[in-house]
C-alpha cells in the first residue's frame, strides 16, 4: 500500500535529480527536464547572449574563449586522430547536426557550443566498435540511462569530458515522397517510443524497426537514407536524399579539413530552417559548466597540443 501511495504521490508531482546538470520535476505524469540554477547562472552569463541579444550578425562572432575554447580543441584534436583512423581504413563519415551547421556558417564550431557530431553509413559504423585502437582514445558503444538508445562516443581513456559522437544511418533502397517520409519518419518514433516503455532492451529492437524502410542496405544513388533508428533524432524528417549527402566532400573546419556531406546547406535548410540566425535558446554545451579536476586539465591540455 505504501509503495502505491508513493507512486501516486510521484506521478502527481516530484522533483528529482535527472543528472549532474538537470533535474527532473514531473507533474501529473508530465516530465520536465529543467537545468539546474547553478548551471542556468553560468550560461546565462555567456557572452554570446548578449551578442544575440544586440543582433550581432551571427557570421561574424568571435571564437569562444577560456575553458569552452580549451574544450572545443581538445575535442577536435579526437576528430583529427578518427579522421585518421578513418583514412587508414578507408571509412566513410560526414560532420553532422551542430558540426554540419557549425562548418557551413562558422567554418568551425558553433562558438557557444563543444561537442563535435559525424554520421557514418551502417557497415562503418560498426567496423569502428570492432577496429578502432588508439593509445589515448577508446570507442564506446554509449546507451542512454534507460537503455532506449545508443551511439558510439570515440572518449579519452583518461578523462570523460572529452569525446565525439557518432550516429548511424541506413540506406534504404527505394525512395520516398516528402510526404511519406515524414509519415514513416512518425511511425519510426511511435515505435521507438513504445519499445521505450514495453522492453528491457529496446536498443535491440528498435534497430530492427529500420527493417521496414529499408532494403537490405542497398547503396544506390537517388535512394533515401534513414538516420539510424537506434537514436531518438531530434530531427522531424529521419530520411535524406542520397544527393544531399553523396559525393562525400572536403571541407575546412577550424582550420583543418575534414569530411562533409555534399549540399550540406540544403540539410540544415531542412532541419532548421533559418539556419543562417540565432536559436531560440543558446544550447549549453556538453562538458562547459562542468567542474574539473587536476586530471582533467592535464588531458585537456594534452589533447590540445595534437590540433
Amino acid at each position: 500500500m505504501k509503495n502505491i501511495l508513493n507512486k501516486i504521490t510521484k506521478y502527481i508531482f516530484s522533483c528529482e535529480e535527472y543528472s549532474k546538470t538537470h533535474n527532473q520535476i514531473t507533474f501529473c505524469g508530465i516530465k520536465l527536464k529543467l537545468l539546474k540554477q547553478q548551471y542556468l547562472n553560468a550560461r546565462k552569463n555567456n557572452p554570446f547572449h548578449n551578442y544575440k541579444k544586440n543582433n550581432i550578425d551571427i557570421t561574424n562572432l568571435p571564437k569562444a574563449t577560456g575553458r569552452l575554447r580549451d574544450l572545443q580543441l581538445a575535442n577536435l584534436a579526437i576528430l583529427k586522430e578518427f579522421d585518421l583512423f578513418c583514412s587508414k581504413n578507408n571509412l566513410s563519415y560526414f560532420l553532422f547536426a551542430g558540426s554540419a551547421l557549425g562548418q557551413v556558417r562558422h567554418n568551425g564550431f558553433i562558438p557557444w557550443d563543444d561537442d563535435i557530431d559525424i554520421a557514418m553509413p551502417r557497415d562503418d559504423y560498426n567496423r569502428v566498435i570492432e577496429e578502432f585502437n588508439n593509445n589515448l582514445l577508446y570507442a564506446e558503444l554509449f546507451k542512454s540511462k534507460d537503455n532506449s538508445a545508443s551511439i558510439i562516443k570515440i572518449r579519452s581513456k583518461e578523462s570523460d569530458k572529452f569525446f565525439i559522437d557518432i550516429f548511424s544511418f541506413d540506406f534504404t533502397g527505394k525512395k520516398y515522397t516528402k510526404k511519406e517520409q515524414l509519415t514513416y519518419t512518425k511511425e519510426i518514433k511511435k515505435a521507438r517510443k513504445k519499445f521505450k516503455t514495453t522492453h528491457n532492451d529496446a536498443i535491440t529492437n528498435t534497430l530492427q524497426i529500420k527493417n521496414k524502410y529499408v532494403a537490405d542496405n542497398i547503396v544506390a544513388e537517388n535512394n533515401d537514407i534513414l538516420l539510424g533508428t537506434e537514436w531518438d533524432h531530434s530531427e522531424s524528417n529521419w530520411f535524406l536524399k542520397y544527393d544531399t549527402v553523396y559525393p562525400i566532400k572536403e571541407a575546412i573546419f577550424e582550420g583543418m579539413t575534414f569530411k562533409s556531406m555534399a549540399n550540406p546547406k540544403q540539410y540544415l535548410a531542412d532541419y532548421y530552417g533559418n539556419y543562417m540566425s540565432y536559436p531560440k535558446k543558446l544550447p549549453k554545451g556538453h562538458s562547459m559548466y562542468d567542474e574539473f579536476t587536476t586530471q582533467d586539465c592535464m588531458v585537456m591540455d594534452s589533447l590540445k597540443g595534437l590540433v
